[in-house]
């Protein structure tokens, strides 16, 4: 399937700009396209994924893989870490030298939903990324984990049509239970 003829498409726009020779010639990030449809005037377009299934190259703009937010899977963290509450880290990925500080919040063991200071790019899905206690030199590495999803999250509440639909005379302390939805 890699080796496969297929479409490009710009998936901000959802125009075909051509065909490409095979996915395994691309890489996510790549700027220099040379696809038939391609002109200069596009030239703020990169590779942004694959569909290995339809064997379509997909491209847009930067902002497609520059993101504040992102789920990460197969989490592996030191025993020693309390994953009861959120955590402040440092994390890093092979792209860039800089640590860059994340709000964790543990959806389980092995799962949990990153929040950043600032936007890192690229973020690509199924990538893995190193954890850290702090930035600096002395940094320690505390875990790792892939990125499953990305994009900015907010809080769901759960239990706000229980809330509705309990009518009581006497206003009682607000619990907040939520989760976070991408």
């Amino acid at each position: 399937k890699m080796i496969k003829e297929g479409p490009v498409v710009d998936v901000d726009t959802e125009i075909i700009h051509g065909e490409h020779a095979g996915i395994i010639n691309h890489y996510i990030t790549e700027s220099k396209l040379s696809f038939s449809g391609i002109n200069s005037s596009d030239n703020d377009l990169e590779v942004v994924g694959y569909d290995f299934v339809k064997a379509t190259l997909k491209i847009g703009s930067r902002r497609n893989l520059t993101h504040k937010g992102f789920q990460v899977i197969d989490l592996n963290l030191s025993d020693s870490l309390d994953k009861r509450k959120p955590i402040v880290c440092y994390i890093k990925n092979k792209y860039s030298n800089d640590y860059i500080k994340v709000n964790i919040y543990f959806k389980n063991n092995k799962s949990a939903l990153f929040e950043l200071e600032t936007e890192i790019y690229p973020l690509i899905l199924g990538e893995y990324i190193a954890i850290f206690d702090r930035d600096g030199r002395n940094a320690k590495l505390i875990g790792m984990g892939k990125i499953s999803h990305s994009g900015d999250f907010t809080l769901v509440d759960r239990v706000s049509e229980f809330r509705e639909k309990k009518d009581l005379d006497e206003e009682e302390p607000e619990v907040v239970t939520s989760i976070f939805k991408f």
